[in-house]
């Protein structure tokens, strides 16, 4: 199907055509002319699939402002989405699109005061989007009333089954009119979202764009086989190296984006993470953050970054493959907008390499193997770093408050140590310490609190090793060794006319024979 259609040819009132010439858009994307249409002008039910970033949003917002009266003050449409990002984003677009019409819209999710939604909600609001969770407990409170709504739309409905919301949803839409229309819009068709499309859609349509992979022409597009271990390193050399680094980093979980997150943040540079666990307002903080660029370095998980609309983003860094395509697309695609350059970067083990060449062929991208920055080059970058700081310094700073104590310094000490000293109490080592491996076995025996007490009152480690290493040791025999040299010639249990030489102990009359003691 031709994606340059018109947005006149497909049936929107002059007033909302007058709203999106003023966003500066011209032609619908290939859901939005299959969509508009549909919606504007039947009654059907549908299930639209499409890709993440294709205009799902305008796809069923533009024609809801046109269809939704303002007559009666209830609320006319409920839209679910799986994340809070996604909530704000879903409804800052739909206010976007209203022109003069006088629609309210409102966000409604968990992180936040309940009460503000609550007042908003008395006061009459439109078109509610927002969160299950939240949804329902507005629901259980008795201040959100979907009975009389005539429009339920999930968007992108395979994430929130992927995070477990379908009972939540099926909870919401048992509280719904029976005559309403329901938009289910996803980027795949999973098995469940067809059960949940047969049970509460009847007369649907399923408007279907065919899954294609542009090739990301304008992202250079890089794989690099690195150690779990050796990730960290790598990604602060890689943000070094890079000149003005804005960017973000994705993890498969939120344990590991605190881990890198801490890491980034010890080593000095402007970075932070968001994640489910986070506060709304700990989120929203940090994303107006990164937006004006006062953090360079976001670490994020797959479904906390959805609905996050950074421009000039400069790199995207995978710490590991994603598990789906579409997510790749969608990670590499927060970079190289708007007609400029960016970099992607994805971190893979040597048993993943055919993952990547899948990717290549069905994606068409050229993802080619990158070359590791050397310490000499990551060397070199930081002190060209430093000495560009230093002369920002002199040239731009008052030092003067410093001058007695550095001529003291250099008189005791010698210029240049003097100088070394001080970046060394700055900066630390400028070698990464080894790293450490989780757990040795040998080390804990040796170095643990679990002792017992030697003969001279020392302590000794439990176990057969004594505390000695296995170096050690390989000079030792061993117990079998030992054996066969102390080997008994008289055989205890050799058989003699008068029974077992040694004989066993005679059990005592009313009971056994008392065990010895350990």
């Amino acid at each position: 199907m031709n994606t340059e259609i018109p947005f006149d040819q497909l049936g929107l009132s002059p007033e909302i055509l007058e709203t999106i010439q003023k966003k500066g858009f011209t032609s619908a994307t290939e859901i939005q002319a299959k969509s508009i249409p549909v919606i504007l002008g039947e009654s059907h039910d549908i299930v639209g699939i499409a890709q993440t970033g294709t205009g799902k949003t305008a796809a069923f917002g533009l024609p809801l402002i046109d269809k939704i009266s303002l007559d009666e003050k209830h609320v006319k449409c409920i839209i679910l989405t799986p994340t809070r990002e996604l909530a704000l984003q879903v409804s800052k677009e739909i206010d976007s699109f209203k022109g003069r019409k006088r629609i309210k819209t409102l966000a409604v999710y968990g992180g936040q005061p309940i009460n503000f939604q609550i007042k908003d909600l008395k006061r009459g609001i439109d078109i509610v989007v927002g969160t299950p969770g939240r949804v329902m407990d507005l629901i259980k409170r008795k201040v959100l009333n979907l009975s009389l709504v005539e429009y339920f739309i999930l968007d992108e409905a395979d994430e929130m089954l992927k995070m477990g919301f379908i009972e939540d949803i099926e909870s919401i839409m048992d509280g719904t009119a029976d005559n309403k229309r329901v938009f289910l819009y996803s980027a795949t068709m999973p098995l469940k979202i067809k059960n949940l499309s047969k049970k509460y859609m009847k007369n649907q349509v399923v408007l279907e764009v065919k899954h294609t992979v542009a090739a990301k022409a304008n992202i250079e597009q890089y794989y690099y086989k690195v150690r779990r271990a050796d990730k960290l390193n790598v990604i602060q050399n890689i943000i070094t190296l890079a000149e003005g680094f804005h960017g973000i980093i994705f993890c498969q979980t939120k344990v590991i984006v605190n881990e890198i997150s801490d890491a980034l943040k010890k080593a000095k540079l402007d970075a932070d993470c968001i994640h489910g666990d986070i506060s709304q307002s700990g989120r929203e903080r940090i994303l107006k953050q990164f937006k004006d660029k006062k953090i360079n370095i976001l670490v994020a998980t797959d479904v906390a970054a959805r609905g996050i609309d950074v421009a000039d983003l400069t790199h995207v860094i995978n710490h590991s493959l994603p598990r789906e395509m579409d997510s790749y697309i969608h990670r590499i695609g927060r970079t190289g907008r708007a007609g400029k350059k960016g970099i992607a970067m994805t971190f893979i083990d040597n048993r993943e390499e055919y993952k990547i060449k899948q990717l290549i062929r069905e994606t068409k991208n050229d993802i080619v193997p990158g070359t590791l920055p050397s310490p000499a080059e990551v060397a070199l970058q930081k002190q060209a770093l430093l000495l560009n700081q230093l002369a920002d310094i002199i040239e731009k700073k008052d030092i003067s408050e410093y001058a007695n104590i550095s001529k003291q310094l250099v008189q005791a000490f010698g210029a240049t140590e003097a100088v070394s000293a001080l970046l060394f109490q700055i900066n630390g080592p400028s070698k990464a310490e080894p790293q450490k491996e989780r757990y040795d076995h040998d080390e804990y025996r040796r170095k643990s609190g679990r002792t017992g007490r030697g003969k001279d009152g020392g302590s000794k480690a439990f176990g057969r090793n004594n505390g000695k290493s296995r170096k050690d040791r390989s000079f030792e025999k061993n117990r079998a060794t030992r054996r066969a040299d102390k080997k008994r010639t008289d055989d205890p249990f050799k058989k003699s006319d008068t029974g077992y030489k040694g004989g066993f102990p005679k059990k005592r009359k009313g009971g056994s024979s008392k065990k010895k003691s350990w």
